[in-house]
Order: structure tokens, then C-alpha cells, then sequence
């Protein structure tokens, strides 16, 4: 009784983890820390060969597959996973983990990198094919595409960058000698009757060379 009362209300002081079978909350000691950081480049490349090695054999992978598949494992691991995720300590880290990631260029360039060779691969083009040949995924796509478009906020974006790619066109009747100022190249075409490109080609004579072209010989126009 007197061992038994020991190991329930005087827990050894070694025993630092406060759940079993995780290391969260473990603190590494110095020395080990500096052990990391003197981690040479050969013994990280035998280290990856090793583990490349071990994670491609046909037992790890049967190993693997059976875990998958079992609804036990995956009931523990979504709980854990779930857990870990609501620990605000753990938040805090993965946040700040994340923004020192994408503060480097180089983890960047290597991301990048990542992406095109896996969006060129045939795995993504399977992926993609098979995602586009699901009414499912159509239908919710679809709907999101409706709300998207639908939407106030996406409305003022769209009228936004109208007013940023439109210019306003000063068109001179030199025969009335009337000026009128219209909201944008289209708009102009449209009042003067001529297609956009000839007005693009007036402004464009007229920045590069200075002289104006004259449209349908009576109209003169010039970007506001």
C-alpha cells in the first residue's frame, strides 16, 4: 500500500510529460540543442537516405496501410489531432512558425518550385480531372461562383478596377471646335463611331511622336 500511495500522489520528478505518449511541453537541454545546430549537411543527407530507405520498404508501407485502415487508429489520431489544434500554446507556435516561413525567400523559391513541378505532374492532372468529372464538386463550385459574383464587396471590386484600367478621352470636333470628355477608350469609340483600336493608335502616335492623328479627318482626341 505504502508503494502504491507513493506512485499515486508522489509522481517521480522525471516524469515531466503531462499526457502519455506525447512529448508536448518537453523542454530539450542546452546541449542537445547545440548538437542540432552543429548537425552537419553529410549526416543530414545519411540521415534522409536512411529514413527514404525505411519509409519505402514494402513492410513500412504494409505497416502503414493497415493503420489507415483501421477505424481505431483513425478515430485516436483525428481526436489528438483535434486537441493539439485547440491548445492555444501550440496556435501561438504554429502561427509564429508560419510567419518566419513565409518571411524567407528562400523557403519561398523552394515552395514555388514545389508547386509548378507538382501542378505539371500527372498526379494533378488526374486530381484535377477527377475533381471537374464530380457532379458534387460541379454543383458546390458552381454555387460558390454564384455567391462570389453576387456578392456587394465583389461588385465594388470589379467597379474598382474598371475606374483604374479605364482612361478618360477628351475628343475635338475641329470643325465645331466642341470638346467632349467621355469616362473611357470604349466610350469614345462608341460616341465618335470607330473601333477602340484607332483611338489607342491616335493616343499612342500622339505620346510617342507628338503629333496628332486626326480621326475620320475631323476628330482630335488626347488621354486626360
Amino acid at each position: 500500500m505504502s508503494r502504491k500511495r507513493t506512485v499515486l500522489f508522489r509522481p517521480p520528478q522525471y516524469n515531466i510529460l503531462k499526457t502519455a505518449g506525447s512529448f508536448f511541453g518537453y523542454k530539450h537541454h542546452e546541449d542537445s540543442k547545440s548538437r542540432w545546430i552543429n548537425f552537419t549537411s553529410e549526416r543530414k543527407s545519411a540521415r534522409l537516405e536512411q529514413l527514404n530507405r525505411l519509409n519505402s520498404s514494402p513492410e513500412q508501407k504494409e505497416r502503414l496501410k493497415r493503420q489507415h485502415a483501421d477505424p481505431e487508429y483513425i478515430a485516436k489520431r483525428l481526436e489528438r489531432l483535434k486537441n493539439l489544434h485547440q491548445n492555444p500554446e501550440f496556435k501561438a507556435k504554429r502561427l509564429e512558425r508560419l510567419k518566419r516561413q513565409h518571411a524567407d525567400p528562400e523557403y519561398i523559391a523552394k515552395r514555388l518550385a514545389a508547386l509548378k513541378v507538382y501542378n505539371l505532374s500527372e498526379k494533378s492532372r488526374e486530381h484535377l480531372k477527377a475533381l471537374h468529372e464530380n457532379p458534387e464538386f460541379q454543383a458546390k463550385r458552381l454555387d460558390h461562383l454564384n455567391r462570389l459574383n453576387s456578392s456587394s464587396e465583389h461588385l465594388e471590386h470589379l467597379k474598382q478596377i474598371h475606374s483604374i484600367q479605364s482612361h478618360q478621352v477628351s475628343v475635338l470636333d475641329t470643325l465645331t471646335n466642341q470638346v467632349t470628355v467621355y469616362p473611357s477608350i470604349s466610350a469614345a469609340a462608341r460616341g465618335i463611331g470607330c473601333v477602340d483600336g484607332t483611338i489607342r493608335n491616335a493616343l499612342k502616335i500622339l505620346k510617342e511622336k507628338g503629333v496628332t492623328r486626326l480621326i475620320k479627318k475631323i476628330y482630335s482626341v488626347k488621354a486626360m
